[in-house]
């Protein structure tokens, strides 16, 4: 699930006017310069969500033209866990993601191929010692939502399937996971709280079996 929530938000990396940026994988509005997001767990208290515990703090800093610039993941105490750097074209796509671990050592690496809408559709996965771990596959609806993620083991065997649904506005309302034989592990469905003036969401709560179980606060700080 971790994977997941980081490979979402770098869907795009064009930073041409006319193609979409990485910006637009975390459906963003206006000159974003950092994102901040916290992940609680939650239960329910007289039928209100109410936070629990932190289990995931990131970060995603961006430049100028919406691109991303470093992404970090830190512990419940704030101690840096990850941080990803990338490596980009003449088009300013995204080819390369590196991965590093809390002392800096490179972990992971991904590269990334894109159709000609920008949408990336391939991530190959590899270790620190340049060994194929697998790959993940992307499909898009007509709007550009990723609306399925698929991961294949080093020998191409399908390990996992996630599929998601997204309201009028591009937020993801509905997400699931499937295990190689198309069973269903979870799903999730997304409730949006509160929006800043540029209509980026700042609350989402998330729900399994009609109870909150997670609550996800961001905050966005924007070039001036």
């Amino acid at each position: 699930k971790l994977i997941l929530l980081l490979f979402i938000p770098l869907v795009f990396a064009c930073s041409s006017d006319d193609k979409k940026n990485n910006l637009d994988g975390f459906n963003l509005n206006g000159k974003v310069k950092s994102l901040k997001e916290t992940r609680y767990s939650a239960v329910e208290k007289f039928g209100e969500p109410v936070k629990r515990n932190i289990e995931l703090q990131m970060e995603y800093l961006f430049d100028n033209n919406g691109n991303s610039i470093e992404t970090n993941q830190y512990s419940i105490e704030g101690e840096l866990l990850k941080k990803t750097k990338f490596e980009f074209d003449n088009d300013g796509l995204i080819t390369i993601s590196n991965e590093y671990n809390e002392l800096g050592d490179l972990e992971r690496q991904y590269e990334h191929k894109y159709d000609d809408k920008g949408n990336r559709i391939v991530a190959s996965e590899y270790s620190e010692s340049r060994e194929l771990v697998g790959k993940w596959k992307f499909e898009y609806d007509d709007d550009g939502n990723m609306i399925e993620q698929n991961f294949y083991n080093k020998d191409g065997e399908l390990e996992y399937n996630w599929k998601n649904k997204y309201d009028k506005l591009g937020n993801s309302v509905y997400e699931s996971r499937y295990d190689e034989n198309g069973e269903l592990e979870y799903e999730t469905e997304y409730e949006y709280k509160e929006f800043d003036e540029e209509k980026n969401w700042l609350t989402k709560i998330g729900y399994k079996d009609g109870k909150a179980t997670e609550i996800v606060e961001r905050e966005i700080e924007y070039y001036n």
